[in-house]
């Protein structure tokens, strides 16, 4: 071999070993995460409705509450199809420093509706005078399904990522599987850990229910990503997934209750949450095209927003933004003249 041919080969082996390391999934792992997979799969097309209690605290200086603990419970609507959300929740209990132990029979409200380029939002008062709601659309917003950031959100399969979780756990820079189960509320468990870009993942696969999660738990730090944004230094979020409880809905494991503890610690700040989760009714797999699950209320199905009352102030982005308020199924000016939007 000639001294450029050897040169040529050794700059070859060079740009080899210095290529980036890719998680090496052996068959035991990747075989699990299939069966993940598929559990997720069956269950990410749904209309459910819920309840939930959440306890919380955070301190936060230099916000006007800047310490607070208190018990929030809500209860409402979902409907998902994996890239669409719609999220209908009434909310009472204690709120703010200033609204606290607000009865079920005047609660909060908020009604989120996202598709590939929509957005609706609702935020309203119910039975409450002083509390004038305000309901928006954006027909060019692309948003992202924020299904991933709720406090609930491990029975949807997110847990500190805006992936889901067999996604996270397959795009991991370590993955192993535990030579032996361990029992997790009564079922031997298959358990994976994987080091991902979203923290330490640590999972418990549940054979007897689907491959379901039984339990997971996730640790991350700064330089790691919590859903879309990547944590600053110092930064410290954990969660936690835990007493899961399944039920065969048309022949399909569904998680259908189940607690999740999460914290995020920066400085001075943290908040921590811990929500007990129940699905009250689940439907798999409707025909939400036929039910008009995300069309928007404003534009095209008022029932979709059972909140939205005369009265209701507007705002439509369309090329320009439009508002007005909401009378007897019309956008109005304060003339009370027809907004002619569609134009």
């Amino acid at each position: 071999m000639n001294a450029k041919a050897g040169q040529l080969v050794l700059t070859v082996l060079v740009g080899l070993l210095t290529l980036p390391a890719k998680a090496s999934v052996s068959p035991a792992a990747a075989e699990l995460l299939d069966k993940f997979r598929k559990a997720l799969d069956a269950t990410q097309s749904l209309i459910e409705s819920y309840e939930e209690v959440l306890d919380y605290s955070y301190r936060m200086p230099g916000m006007s509450d800047p310490m607070l603990d208190g018990k929030r419970f809500a209860r409402g609507q979902h409907r998902v199809d994996g890239r669409r959300t719609y999220i209908q929740n009434y909310y009472w209990g204690d709120l703010s420093g200033r609204d606290r132990d607000r009865p079920e029979s005047s609660p909060g409200y908020y009604l989120r509706i996202e598709t590939d380029k929509r957005l609706y939002y609702h935020s309203t008062a119910v039975n409450d005078p002083r509390v004038k709601g305000s309901a928006y659309s954006d027909p060019g917003t692309r948003e992202k399904a924020v299904i991933s950031i709720g406090t609930y959100s491990g029975i949807f399969g997110f847990l500190g990522a805006d992936e889901r979780l067999d996604a996270v756990l397959r795009g991991a820079n370590r993955i192993s599987v535990r030579p032996t189960t361990e029992t997790v509320n009564g079922s031997a468990c298959q358990v994976i850990d994987a080091d991902t870009k979203y923290g330490q993942y640590t999972v418990w696969l549940d054979p007897a229910h689907g491959y379901h999660a039984a339990k997971a738990t996730r640790s991350a730090v700064g330089g790691q990503k919590e859903n879309q944004w990547t944590m600053a230094d110092g930064d410290r979020s954990t969660a936690c997934l835990d007493n899961v409880h399944f039920k065969q809905v048309d022949g399909v494991w569904v998680p259908m209750e189940a607690e999740q503890d999460t914290a995020y610690t920066s400085g001075e700040s943290f908040r921590k949450n811990h929500s007990h989760y129940k699905r009250t009714r689940v439907a798999l797999n409707p025909d939400h095209e036929r039910l008009g699950s995300f069309d928007d209320p404003l534009l095209k199905n008022p029932t979709n927003d059972p909140e939205l009352k005369n009265g209701t102030r507007v705002t439509i982005r369309a090329p320009i933004s439009i508002k007005g308020s909401w009378k007897d199924g019309k956008v109005v000016d304060g003339s009370g003249k027809v907004i002619e939007y569609a134009k």
